[in-house]
């Protein structure tokens, strides 16, 4: 029990503390104190201690109660009849709050034709909050007052009600803000307007599609969230959106639609939201389509029943449900990669497109077919196969300016992968007007590249391939489609990292050929290794060295070990990058000469080794002594 000078909240566990707690507002209501209002709460039915004695205790204090929650059987309903009440219309003078579940036992399972008598000593002048569960709905209608703000209504299947007669009750409501209806409507052949001039909260669940046909002669002009869950089989959906499309137009007037999540439950459910801020989970719509075919035709009923919605966002997100536990052996869940494109065409404002599930093949959609995104600035796709590829090629973005990509294709076709971005990654590239690269490889299986802005210095375009034995596949397509990125790049980094390949040197010499505006170039650690000729190679079968980087002025090697650790008791190593480096400093006599050379935490590096690299750069520097 909580006292306070507002009221006293009675919880339904013990008869004995019941009768005490409300005892003692009785005595205080005679010595001179005013009635202390009474919030119940807890179970009445069968199964709970001393029900009975509970509910002959509370209906004496009706007339001092404002709030009532509570699990309760017809049984008990029975028992709480109030005998000569003071106003027999309104037997609940001070009700304002009224939840009522009801809790069906054995010995109550057969309907009651006269279960409205029973709800109707909750009647009062003041009642706001209704939540009306499991009851007929005959007996809900008993208490749908003027004074109803908050309506909450489950009822079951079988004890509906016609489309007419809800659309009457609802005319007996004009003030209500919030609308909650899981509620099975047989049609009617005529029906009536309905002006809900104050609702602004919508959570309705559909089985059928004339469950929904009410909603066409609603008009909510301050309707602000609305939270719609479709249970019907998928032939009903064209109807039910069709319903829909006035809720959805209401509330794209009233509030911006800035942000909207597609997220698949599986092969044939789909939930959309689309709020003002990211993180909102209620303001806005929320559509609940839970056995929708996830097909083309579904995406086109969307756009055409929620264009003035999706005409306003900025970003779009597609996801899987990781609510729903996966299922040994079942096949992965993919959005409709055509669908979805009829959806981005009709967001011309879409900012950001974030996609973090598998999408279908095209199959329909002709090469020539393009989707303007003029507004388009970020792409993130976490797992881009061929067919994610694919998707992304229709996206004409003119003003792109990040590209977020990890590429988990197998080998074989990651050239098709890298040629089907290339034309979204060029247009990054003509906007950022010139790169800072950096390329890592950390195992085998991962090649990580990244384009920064100089002008932003952000990341415009991060590329990571992922798969077995991708390294040189991967190199190769870069080189051979990406050539509008490389060409831009005046700052290249080869990261340390453990995944460099000695046997990769053609592959990684084919991409440095395609870098010819590089000024600075910054070799860590172990990238080291796959510099196998320094900065000039000889093309395979041919006399003379072509030198890479031919424009660069600025060398820098952090972290480098210039001879290997020599084995104890073994061979002095014949090749060493220094030599390379020296060798190849030779052959560039066609390429700018060098203007700094700067050497950080060098290993293995002498004296002599710093005098001959002296000879082919204006100024070098290192930050430690040298071993003569």
């Amino acid at each position: 029990m909580d006292w306070s000078a507002r009221w006293c909240n009675v919880q339904l566990k013990n008869p004995n503390a019941v009768a005490h707690a409300l005892n003692r507002t009785r005595a205080t209501e005679r010595s001179g104190g005013l009635p202390v209002p009474l919030d119940i709460t807890g179970n009445l039915y069968r199964g709970v201690a001393g029900y009975m004695r509970m509910v002959r205790h509370i209906r004496k204090h009706m007339d001092h109660i404002r709030r009532v929650d509570i699990k309760v059987s017809r049984k008990a309903l029975r028992q709480w009849v109030v005998a000569n009440p003071v106003n027999p219309d309104f037997p609940a003078p001070i009700l304002e709050e009224l939840q009522l579940k009801k809790v069906a036992d054995n010995l109550d399972a057969v309907p009651d034709a006269n279960e409205h008598t029973l709800l109707s000593i909750f009647r009062s002048q003041r009642l706001r909050d209704l939540t009306v569960h499991k009851f007929t709905y005959r007996a809900a209608r008993a208490l749908f007052l003027p004074t109803v703000e908050k309506l909450s209504l489950l009822v079951p299947k079988e004890s509906g009600t016609s489309t007419l007669q809800f659309q009457q009750d609802l005319l007996t409501m004009p003030n209500l803000r919030r609308l909650t209806v899981d509620l099975s409507l047989s049609p009617s052949a005529n029906m009536v307007d309905v002006q809900l001039d104050r609702l602004e909260y919508l959570d309705l669940t559909i089985k059928k599609a004339k469950d929904a046909r009410f909603l066409r002669t609603v008009t909510a002009h301050r309707l602000r969230d609305a939270r719609i869950i479709v249970e019907a089989p998928d032939k009903d959906i064209p109807s039910i959106l069709r319903s829909l499309s006035g809720v959805f137009n209401v509330v794209a007037v009233q509030r911006h639609l800035r942000c909207a999540v597609f997220r698949a439950r599986n092969a044939h459910g789909l939930y959309v939201s689309l709020t003002e801020e990211e993180m909102s989970t209620t303001k806005g719509i929320r559509l609940y389509l839970k056995n929708a075919t996830l097909d083309e035709h579904l995406f086109r009923l969307l756009t055409m029943y929620m264009a003035l919605c999706l005409e306003k966002v900025q970003r779009l997100y597609i996801e899987p449900d990781l609510c729903v536990p996966l299922v040994r052996n079942a096949a992965t869940v993919k959005m409709n990669a055509e669908g979805l494109l009829l959806t981005i065409e009709a967001m011309q404002e879409l900012r950001l497109l974030q996609i973090s599930m598998k999408l279908t093949r095209i199959d329909n959609l002709e090469d020539g077919s393009a989707v303007p995104c003029p507004r388009l600035e970020t792409v993130v796709v976490e797992d881009v196969g061929v067919d994610e590829a694919l998707f992304l090629s229709f996206l004409i973005a003119p003003n792109l300016q990040d590209v977020d990509l990890d590429i988990t294709a197998p080998g074989g076709d990651i050239h098709n992968v890298v040629e089907s971005i290339a034309p979204l990654l060029d247009h990054v590239a003509k906007n950022c007007q010139g790169y800072d690269a950096n390329i890592c490889t950390q195992s085998g299986q991962s090649l990580e590249l990244t384009f920064t802005g100089l002008e932003t210095e952000t990341d415009a375009v991060r590329l990571e391939f992922l798969g077995k034995d991708i390294q040189n596949r991967a190199l190769t397509a870069i080189a051979r489609e990406l050539g509008s990125s490389l060409q831009v790049v005046r700052e290249f980094t080869v990261a340390n990292g453990e995944g460099y390949e000695r046997n990769s040197r053609a592959t990684w010499y084919g991409l440095f050929e395609q870098m010819d505006a590089v000024r600075t170039l910054c070799i860590e650690g172990d990238a080291s290794k796959v510099f196998d000729s320094g900065l000039a190679f000889r093309p395979g079968g041919q006399q003379d060295y072509h030198p890479v980087f031919p424009q660069m002025y600025s060398l820098i090697l952090e972290n480098v070990w210039f001879r290997p650790r020599k084995k104890k008791n073994g061979p002095r190593p014949k090749k060493t990058f220094i030599n390379d480096l020296i060798r190849s400093f030779q052959h560039r006599q066609q390429a700018t000469k060098l203007k700094h050379l700067t050497i950080v935490k060098g290993t293995n590096i002498r004296l002599a080794d710093i005098n001959k690299l002296q000879t082919f750069t204006r100024y070098l520097s290192s930050d430690r002594a040298v071993r003569k």
